[in-house]
């Protein structure tokens, strides 16, 4: 779990908790998947927002050909 990104830690711990060794360390280590889940939420929506802007201002165009 350690070597994914936040966004998916966050993903995981959404569920249920089935076990752990110290629920003080397990409350600290998620409560640190949260607050950097939700700087990077917000950093993303932020990102796609400029990145929209930027195709719809004609600074970016992609080129899709369906079955290749």
């Amino acid at each position: 779990m350690h070597e994914v990104s936040s966004l998916f830690q966050y993903e995981i711990i959404k569920g249920i908790r089935i076990y752990a060794q110290d629920i003080n360390q397990a409350d600290v280590f998620e409560e640190s998947i949260m607050k950097k889940a939700g700087d990077l939420h917000f950093k993303k929506q932020v990102f796609d927002k400029d990145v929209m802007e930027a195709i719809e201002d004609g600074y970016f165009e992609f080129e899709y050909s369906p079955g290749s």
